[in-house]
């Protein structure tokens, strides 16, 4: 199966060949994005186009307009992250748990010398040439939370095994203290979350009234108190004010993602599953993380997908998901498109309006229902009205005197 855009027939060349020009619709299943700190105006996004190998899409205006890069050496991406000290490197974990490397912006890849098992991947802000890498290794038979480090670039790696005593207890969450050099935290299975004080080389635990069995996905530091974090899990969102002795649950239900932005130090998001929606949407706290709301309107997140944060303008974020990317610049409560020119989606029915030849129909695959009105000029998404959203068939009545539209999805 390949991916497909809509192609429109544009005329006849001499040979007699037709000329075919894509018209859209942008947008598309986006499982990595990244924004270069050291210009924010530079985006990357790498996209999912399963069986052929995911296109690299870059932005030099803050996600306005994109182009393909390149490619992606392997099926999927679980993490990207630009070099904070050299421009144009750029890192990136394989869905298989693969380093990758890019000198290039991502127009080209190369395989780290680092094996399989990892989950996540961050660049040192404070030391240059510092990477972690975290996961598990099988060491005598158990499965150990490690994390690699390398301090030449991704060249050499070192392991380092975070706790010989947490069997079955991956590394699913690294991150760096934006303040205190050397500093960094792991959020691991089972409620685990260590501390390190060297830069990942030692480790110890501080996870004290974390539930025993939730999943720590995601730890975010305040940039204006290193005491004060939180923590991300699959039972909601813990808070500590005290570097990580004592967690305190702080509410909503499994969190994914949760992040304190750069430029506001009462402020912080979070990507979390809605219990009345029953969807992830984003949540907003205004109280370093005491209390949260939904942003609203706001946006769900049907299918998975990610949030990151502008490092120098208040207020700005972005969303990738299975939809594109959007941007919000009011703190999550509305969000814009920021996917024109990212054309690859798979397309897999298309039907056109019988009273009217200019409304197309078509369903954009695991994103929902599309509708033109200009013979695909312009492109809208229809509201949802099925579940799974995985449409293979779509029928407009004839005759009716209106577009009466008839879908079959994939559950039949």
């Amino acid at each position: 199966m390949r991916c497909w855009t809509v192609l429109f027939f544009a005329g006849l060349v001499i040979s007699g060949s037709a000329q075919w020009v894509s018209v859209g619709p942008d947008g598309g299943n986006v499982q990595a994005l990244a924004v270069d700190p050291q210009n924010p105006d530079r985006l990357l996004a790498i996209s999912y186009t399963y069986p052929d190998t995911p296109q690299v899409y870059f932005s030099s205006d803050r996600g306005a307009s994109w182009q393909v890069q390149g490619r992606f050496d392997q099926i999927s991406a679980s993490a990207l992250e630009f070099d904070p000290f050299v421009r144009d490197r750029v890192y990136a974990l394989a869905g298989s748990g693969y380093v990758l490397i890019s000198t290039d912006c991502g127009a080209s890849w190369r395989m780290g010398t680092l094996p399989g098992l990892n989950n996540t991947l961050k660049p040192d802000p404070h030391h240059a040439g510092r990477i972690l890498v975290g996961g598990y290794d099988v060491v005598n038979g158990n499965y150990l939370p490690v994390v690699q480090i390398s301090t030449d670039y991704g060249a050499t790696w070192t392991r380092v095994i975070v706790d010989s005593t947490a069997n079955n207890r991956p590394v699913q969450g690294i991150t760096f203290d934006p303040a205190v050099r050397d500093v960094v935290w792991a959020g691991c299975v089972a409620g685990r979350i260590y501390r390190s004080g060297d830069g990942g080389f030692s480790w110890e635990p501080r996870y004290t009234g974390v539930a025993p069995l939730a999943a720590v996905y995601r730890i975010a530091v305040s940039p204006g108190n290193s005491e004060l974090l939180l923590a991300g899990t699959s039972a909601g969102i813990y808070r500590t004010t005290d570097g990580g002795f004592q967690w305190t649950p702080v509410g909503l239900s499994r969190t994914r993602i949760v992040v304190f932005p750069g430029t506001d130090t009462s402020r912080a998001y979070a990507v979390s599953y809605d219990t009345v929606l029953f969807t992830e949407r984003v949540f907003v706290s205004s109280d370093t993380g005491v209390t949260w709301n939904p942003a609203e309107p706001g946006m769900v997140l049907a299918k998975s997908g990610g949030l990151i944060v502008d490092p120098q303008v208040r207020d700005l974020a972005y969303i990738y998901c299975n939809r594109g990317v959007f941007r919000s610049t009011d703190a999550g409560a509305h969000w814009s498109e920021r996917h024109t020119g990212m054309r690859f989606a798979h397309i897999s029915t298309i039907s056109v309006s019988p009273t009217d030849s200019s409304r197309v129909y078509l369903e954009f695959y695991e994103n929902g229902v599309y509708r033109s009105d200009d013979g695909g000029t312009s492109w809208e998404r229809c509201p949802e009205f099925l579940d799974c959203g995985n449409i293979c068939g779509i029928g407009v009545a004839p005759g009716a005197g209106a577009d009466i539209l008839y879908a079959l999805e994939g559950k039949g």
